[in-house]
């Protein structure tokens, strides 16, 4: 599958995980925070929103606005996002919460940008599963940040880059959900989504070859992919994590 195809494949599904429908997308306002290629940004305008988009890194932003002359495009320092309050119907972003230096704070800002009502839609990876993405590697699910590092340099994986990730667990959400426990409402922390994609299409699309025979053997038998769903689910060790949530029309008192 082609960049093209595949952005296209990610908003097909975006719209559908959120449940709005073409119709509803028109005219609404999308953020996206991290834009990579644009392509994404690209089929949300085709689709007739209005988008902007927010990039950290300088030869990303210059090349994306040479792409796609037409788009609001924004480079930024990842900190404060340099927009208004209750200013998007959406913010969005895919594999970035862990480049993030606190995906606390991160997360606080596309709750103050969106609009009461609006919706944020973040997927991110879980450390506490068994696999990491960026690497293509299996993972041990409570490894911390300086265990990680020198398990990566046992297999002679270990880059700098591994410094800039932020090591996103379920926690991240459960801290998030109960910070803000009377401004959203919790949609999805990918529980579902993960249930539905657990089959031998998704298997397939795993990049580590051991993983993916493994989990494609275990999806392959109805009892066999049941219960190792129900035990990822349960323990928190599922695969990415997902953040939908609902910005409240009004706060709700939170009685402790």
């Amino acid at each position: 599958m082609d960049d093209h195809s595949r952005a296209k494949e990610q908003f097909d599904v975006f719209l559908a995980e959120c449940g709005i429908s073409r119709d509803d997308c028109r005219g609404a306002s999308l953020l996206e925070l991290g834009f990579g290629n644009c392509l994404f940004l690209n089929e949300c305008t085709k689709a007739g929103m209005n988008v902007t988009g927010l990039e950290v890194r300088p030869h990303t932003f210059e090349k994306a606005r040479g792409s796609f002359p037409g788009l609001d495009l924004l480079l930024y320092d990842g900190g404060k996002i340099p927009l208004s309050d209750n200013s998007f119907d959406y913010a969005v972003s895919f594999q970035v919460l862990e480049h993030t230096v606190s995906p606390g704070d991160f997360l606080n800002e596309c709750l103050r940008v969106l609009k009461p009502g609006g919706v944020m839609y973040h997927k991110f990876p879980n450390y506490k599963s068994f696999y990491e993405g960026h690497y293509k590697i299996l993972w041990l699910p409570f490894l911390t940040k300086s265990a990680g590092r020198l398990y990566l340099k046992m297999f002679g994986k270990y880059t700098p880059y591994y410094e800039s990730l932020s090591l996103t667990k379920p926690s991240t959400i459960k801290e998030f959900g109960e910070k803000h426990l009377g401004s959203i409402e919790l949609i999805t922390d990918g529980t579902k989504e993960f249930d539905r994609g657990f089959t031998p299409a998704q298997a397939a699309k795993i990049k580590n070859g051991f993983l993916r025979r493994i989990v494609s053997f275990a999806v392959n038998s109805k009892l066999l992919r049941n219960l190792i769903c129900a035990a990822l689910i349960k323990t928190g060790m599922y695969y990415p994590l997902m953040i939908i949530a609902r910005k409240r029309a009004k706060e709700m008192a939170v009685i402790m």
